[in-house]
């Protein structure tokens, strides 16, 4: 490994003098236009890297911005949108820094290492659940800037428009002369935030049109759906709309509707939401409302990036739209 004694000892000037050169100390341009030039020439020539544990100490900056994540039920972040977060950092020469929580009251997220010390400059929450005053306190009172996902809020948060996306879904299959249409909610039993904004969307949609919407909410284990949906599948809904809060339990409810030899979308149209990697791994595609992931995670990353510029002034927040992406599930 070749350090700055080394470089130092070949250029023949001390090796503070090669420090305030290669790290940009103060001094820097005491230095001789020539003397600089020949110290980062013998640097690239023999590999120097910089210590970046000694970088850190002299800017009293890590460059990263922490992420905490936990159980799915909790925490929502998926690949794209931290594949989205990391690359709109790491444009700034930024990195994301995630740290895993077992539990989430509120005395155990404020105990993880990411919020107890200072190990980041910033950091993002993809929190599903509703913070309590307790935690929102102690995070503003942090010497750290906090942006958060998921969550709607004047500054400093950032969202998906799911009530926007449930609207959209039920408006395009009004559209296409579709009268009954029908919630399905398999997994939470319309309980998290997510769905249930989405139901409200729906059902603003469908009443601008005069018509009901009905509502199936249990929450039923994926062994389970097949069943289910036989049971959903009753005559009354046929040549009617459903549409499924989860791409998988859509994917079911086609494969049920098919066995009974129910045709689609004339005998039943289906509708979800997806992160736009498998809404057409069906036959026909299923019609769903995407969400822009990998958009979301750029943009957590503008807000923060803008949070430690000025760090002193919240970020308005920000929330996003689906896009509308239609299959032949409902499609006539």
């Amino acid at each position: 490994m070749v350090t700055l004694s080394d470089i130092a000892k070949e250029v023949g000037v001390a090796p503070q003098v090669v420090s305030r050169v290669l790290n940009g100390g103060k001094g820097t341009a005491s230095a001789r236009a020539q003397v600089r030039d020949q110290i980062r020439e013998v640097a690239a020539r023999r590999g120097y890297r910089p210590f970046a544990a000694g970088q850190i100490l002299r800017a009293r900056a890590f460059h990263s911005v922490g992420v905490l994540i936990g159980h799915a039920q909790d925490f929502l972040i998926s690949q794209d949108a931290l594949a989205g977060l990391a690359s709109g950092l790491s444009r700034h020469n930024y990195t994301a820094t995630l740290h895993y929580v077992e539990a989430t009251t509120d005395a155990e997220l404020l105990d993880s290492r990411l919020l107890s010390s200072r190990l980041t400059d910033a950091i993002i929450m993809p929190y599903v659940r509703p913070p309590s005053r307790v935690l929102l306190r102690a995070l503003r009172a942090l010497p750290v800037p906090v942006i958060w996902m998921n969550r709607q809020a004047r500054t400093d948060a950032l969202a998906m428009d799911e009530l926007g996306a449930g609207k959209m879904l039920a408006r395009h299959l009004c559209e296409q002369g579709y009268r009954n249409i029908t919630f399905v909610d398999y997994s939470s039993g319309g309980r998290d935030q997510h769905t249930r904004e989405r139901m409200k969307g729906v059902s603003a949609a469908v009443r601008d049109r005069g018509l009901n919407v009905t509502f199936v909410t249990e929450q039923i284990a994926r062994p389970d759906r097949a069943t289910a949906a036989r049971a959903l599948l009753r005559p009354s809904l046929r040549r009617g709309a459903v549409i499924v809060n989860s791409l998988s339990a859509a994917q079911v409810i086609l494969q049920v509707a098919q066995s009974l030899n129910w045709r689609i979308p004339e005998d039943l149209a289906i509708a979800s939401f997806d992160d736009g990697r498998h809404h057409s791994a069906s036959v026909p595609a299923i019609t769903c409302a995407i969400r822009p992931e990998f958009q979301f995670g750029e943009i957590a990353a503008e807000l923060i990036l803008k949070r430690l510029q000025d760090p002193a002034r919240p970020q308005p927040s920000r929330r996003l739209s689906f896009n509308l992406v239609v299959g032949g599930s409902t499609k006539r």
